[in-house]
C-alpha cells in the first residue's frame, strides 16, 4: 500500500518519519542529500507535514522530486496527490496523472484508483474507458475504493452499460471490506430492489454499518428511512436524532431536513430561530430546498428579522438551480412589485421556468399574464391553454377563470 501523506487526501498513514524510525531529522537530511531515495522521500513527508520541522510545501515537492527521479513510487503518488489537489502547487491535472500513471504502471492498486478517478472526472483529459479499466485493475487486487467505484458506474451505466446485478456485486465486495460508500451504495440497493431482492432489514443494517464509519450520507438515510417509516416504525425523534448525527459532520441534506423538523416541532421542540439557522447551513452549502427556504422565512419574518432583499436574494440562488417553488415565489415578488420593482417581463420568465416543470400555480399565473398581458401579449386563447393544464391538476382557482371564460376545462 503507498503511502499518501498530502493533507487534502486524509490517508496519512505508515509515513517514513525519522521520529517513527528512530532516527534523527539531520540524519535523514544526510540520507537525502547523499541520494538515499527513501530519506529523500522520508524527508519530503516531513516538510509535507510539518513534522519536527517547519511545513514547507516548495521543499517537500523537492524531495519528492528527487526521489521520484529514482523511482520511489511513494514519492511518484504524492507528487500526483499534490498536483492533483493544489496542496503547494498549482493544480495540475495533465502531471498529476502523468505520476500517478508512473505508479500504476507498476501494478500499485492505489495509483491505478487514483488514475482512474482522475479519467473519470469531466475536463480535459476524460476517458471513461481508461478510468474503467484502471478501477477494474484495482478491484481484481481487492482494492475497495475500486471495487466502490465500479458498482458507482455500472449503477449509472456510465463507461459500462447499466447493470443493477453488477452494481450490487461490486458494492457488495467493498462493502465487505467496510468502505462506507459502498454499504450505503448497497444499503440503497436493498431498499429499492435494484439488482437484490427487497430487503429493508438488510438495507437498514449496511446503512447501520457505513453510519458506525461516520459517514453522513448514512446517518441521513437511517433518519429518512425513521422520517417515513421504510422498514421501521414511523418515529420522529429517531429521525431527528439521525439527521442530528449528519447535520453535525456538515451534510446539507441532513441539516435542511432537521431544519423542517424544527419548523414544524416533530420530533423536537418546535423552534423557528433553529430552524432558520440549520436551514442556513444548508443553503450555503447550496442546497436549492434550502436556499428557498431561507428566502421564505425572510419573507415571512419567520425565525429570522423579516428582511426582503435577502428573501431575494436566496429566493433568486434557488430559482437559479432550478427549483420551482423558488422560481414562482420570485415571479410573485416581481409582479406585485412590493418587495422589489415591479417588472412583469421578469416574473413572467420566472413563471414560465416553473411551469415548463408542470408546476400547477405557475400554469395558472402565466395563464394570469397571458390574460392580462402582463409581461407578455394579451393572448386569451393562450390563457386558456395554462389554465387548463393548472386545472387538470386540480388548481380551483384555474376552473373558476375558465368558468368566467365561459371555457370548459378540457
Amino acid at each position: 500500500m503507498l503511502t499518501v501523506v498530502a493533507a487534502a487526501v486524509l490517508l496519512i498513514a505508515g509515513m517514513t518519519l525519522s521520529v517513527r524510525a528512530q532516527t534523527t531529522l539531520n540524519d535523514l537530511r544526510a540520507a537525502a542529500e547523499q541520494g538515499n531515495a527513501k530519506a529523500q522521500f522520508g524527508l519530503g513527508v516531513a516538510y509535507a507535514t510539518g513534522e519536527g520541522i517547519a511545513k514547507d510545501y516548495p521543499q517537500a515537492l523537492a524531495w519528492f522530486l528527487k526521489a521520484a527521479a529514482q523511482g520511489n513510487s511513494d514519492a511518484e503518488f504524492n507528487l500526483g496527490v499534490m498536483y492533483s489537489h493544489g496542496d503547494g502547487v498549482p493544480v495540475d491535472y495533465v502531471k498529476a496523472a502523468a505520476w500517478y500513471r508512473k505508479c500504476a504502471d507498476k501494478g500499485l492498486p492505489d495509483a491505478e484508483y487514483f488514475l482512474g478517478m482522475m479519467l473519470l472526472h469531466d475536463g480535459p483529459g476524460q476517458d471513461l474507458a481508461q478510468a474503467i479499466s484502471w478501477f477494474q485493475k484495482a478491484a481484481d487486487m481487492g482494492y475497495a475504493s475500486a471495487e466502490s467505484q465500479l458498482g458507482i458506474q455500472y449503477a449509472n451505466g456510465r463507461g459500462v452499460p447499466q447493470n443493477s446485478r453488477q452494481a450490487f456485486f461490486w458494492y457488495n465486495k467493498a462493502a465487505e471490506k467496510g468502505q462506507p460508500v459502498a454499504q450505503t451504495n448497497l444499503a440503497m440497493l436493498y431498499v429499492t430492489g435494484n439488482g437484490t431482492t427487497q430487503d429493508l432489514r438488510q438495507a437498514l443494517a449496511w446503512f447501520h454499518k457505513a453510519a458506525d464509519r461516520h459517514f453522513p450520507d448514512a446517518m441521513y438515510d437511517i433518519g429518512v428511512m425513521y422520517s417515513k417509516g421504510i422498514g421501521v416504525p414511523k418515529n420522529a425523534t429517531r429521525a431527528a436524532g439521525w439527521f442530528e448525527k449528519a447535520a453535525d459532520l456538515g451534510y446539507a441534506k441532513a441539516q435542511y431536513n432537521l431544519g423542517l423538523l424544527y419548523k414544524e416541532g416533530n420530533g423536537v421542540g418546535k423552534d423557528p430561530a433553529k430552524a432558520a439557522e440549520l436551514c442556513r447551513l444548508a443553503a450555503e452549502q447550496g442546497n436549492r430546498y434550502a436556499q428557498y427556504y431561507l428566502g421564505a422565512a425572510y419573507a415571512s419574518g419567520d425565525g429570522v428579522a423579516r428582511d426582503p432583499r435577502q428573501a431575494v436574494l436566496w429566493y433568486r440562488r434557488s430559482a437559479h438551480q432550478g427549483y420551482y417553488l423558488a422560481q414562482t415565489s420570485l415571479g410573485a415578488m416581481y409582479a406585485q412589485g412590493s418587495e422589489v420593482p415591479r417588472d412583469y417581463a421578469k416574473a413572467v420568465s420566472w413563471f414560465r421556468k416553473a411551469a415548463a416543470q408542470g408546476f400547477a400555480a405557475a400554469e395558472y399565473d402565466m395563464g394570469i399574464a397571458r390574460a392580462d398581458g402582463a409581461g407578455v401579449p394579451k393572448d386569451t386563447a393562450r390563457a386558456v391553454v395554462w389554465f387548463r393544464k393548472a386545472a387538470a391538476q386540480g388548481y380551483t382557482s384555474a376552473q373558476r377563470d375558465l368558468n368566467r371564460l365561459g371555457v370548459s376545462s378540457k
